[in-house]
């Protein structure tokens, strides 16, 4: 009785419901601690445990949301306005072990902090303590509330719907790392931005897991060249020295058209290739598997497939039989577009033989090499897929590694755009 002497009583119990300690809230303006906790005991470790967390396992399983209060008067505010599910640590800083708790009742728990400045540190606080044990689905919210107010006030002066509110507009963990970090000192120099880049890559670099660390460091190079991106020129605008910003046409207008025209010649090319073998199926026992290797369009996937199993199961390899294979499946409008003009036009070879030509081996060879031609182009287009990727990744990151890969990423355009006005993907046979 003297240890909590002059002090209200709150009952502390386990995940189970079983009481395990106390805490006491002074009574008064005695010089004391306002709050004390039980002695640590090998039942009670306020480290290790939550306030209210049996309850929040209950009302969490009802389909209430998890919120994370700062202490004892905040989480009954919030159960008597029906936020059913609230925990607060038990006088300290929440804990690795308190965050691990939280998550085995909800994915993504609020946290409830002051709207101002002690807030938003004790928030970072939590966020480097969580940040290691971030894994595919498992986070934290954070909602802030107004400055001066906490659950309790809010709700008695405004009701549980501003409650709710809050709670409502929770921002997600990467979202309040970003903020803080980018307000938290002056950014107008490179060194000053290259010191926000710096920071951010430790805060990254904290989260063990891989998969996660990837998503966020690509969430922050994205929000870094959002940022600054008039600094560096905006979409080719000028800058003083008259210079052009270096990665802003990777986003330009000219750079989406050409990226159609170029999906539009790959297209063609598998569409020729198909229409090769349509008409020369005899190449199938030579180019099947090169074929099947092929990245092709969803519908001309398909028809690959039926060419496939036409191919294992044909007793002969014969142009028409194909044909009327695909027509009964379902394929009549796809063989009618590639045997048609527009597409044969492009590439000469890929047209059937005349009817009363004499059948030689040495006739299939403009066939043969034009379909080898064009299957090895097509083989080269994931590789630079891979590689633009990696261009448009690059453009934001403003380092020797990204500009060398962004360059690269242009010069595959640039043999693209060769390639279209050489006339390879015009006149192909």
């Amino acid at each position: 009785y003297p240890f909590f002497r002059d002090r209200v009583l709150f009952p502390i119990s386990d995940r189970r419901g079983r009481i395990i300690g106390f805490g006491g809230r002074l009574m008064g303006e005695a010089k004391a601690a306002k709050y004390l906790n039980s002695p640590d005991t090998p039942l009670f470790d306020k480290g290790r445990t939550l306030y209210n967390l049996a309850s929040a396992r209950q009302a969490s399983h009802d389909g209430h949301s998890v919120i994370i209060a700062e202490g004892y008067m905040d989480v009954i505010a919030l159960d008597r306005a029906g936020f059913k599910g609230a925990v607060a640590p038990l006088g300290t800083a929440l804990t690795e072990v308190q965050i691990e708790e939280v998550w085995r009742l909800a994915p993504e728990p609020i946290l409830c902090f002051d709207g101002d400045a002690a807030g938003a540190r004790a928030a970072m606080r939590v966020a480097d303590r969580a940040l290691p044990l971030l894994k595919p689905g498992r986070s934290l919210q954070f909602a802030y509330l107004p400055f001066g107010e906490d659950p309790d006030s809010l709700i008695a002066g405004q009701g549980a719907c501003a409650m709710k509110d809050i709670l409502s507009g929770s921002r997600p963990l990467v979202d309040v790392i970003w903020s803080y970090e980018k307000t938290r000192k002056p950014l107008d120099t490179p060194e000053r931005r290259a010191d926000l880049e710096t920071r951010l890559y430790h805060s990254v670099s904290e989260i063990t897991d891989q998969g996660v660390q990837q998503h966020y460091r690509q969430a922050f190079r994205e929000r870094v060249w959002q940022a600054f991106r008039n600094e560096r020129g905006g979409r080719g605008q000028v800058r003083g020295n008259g210079n052009i910003g270096r990665f802003a046409s990777m986003e330009g207008p000219s750079i989406g058209n050409l990226s159609a025209n170029v999906a539009a010649m790959r297209q063609r090319r598998q569409q020729i290739v198909l229409a090769t073998i349509i008409n020369h199926p005899i190449l199938l026992d030579d180019f099947a598997e090169s074929l099947a290797q092929l990245s092709l369009t969803q519908k001309l996937d398909k028809l690959r497939q039926e060419i496939h199993h036409w191919h294992a199961n044909s007793q002969g390899l014969d142009a028409e039989d194909l044909k009327r294979h695909l027509s009964s499946n379902g394929f009549d409008k796809q063989v009618e577009i590639l045997t048609s003009e527009e597409v044969l036009s492009h590439a000469a070879f890929a047209r059937e033989l005349p009817e009363n030509a004499d059948f030689q081996l040495d006739s299939l060879l403009p066939a043969r090499e034009g379909l080898q031609q064009t299957i090895a182009l097509l083989s080269r287009a994931r590789r630079k897929e891979e590689v633009l990727a990696h261009g448009r990744a690059a453009a934001g990151e403003g380092t020797e590694e990204s500009e060398r890969r962004f360059f690269a990423s242009r010069q595959i355009m640039a043999e693209e755009v060769a390639e279209m006005l050489g006339g390879d993907e015009n006149d192909l046979g």
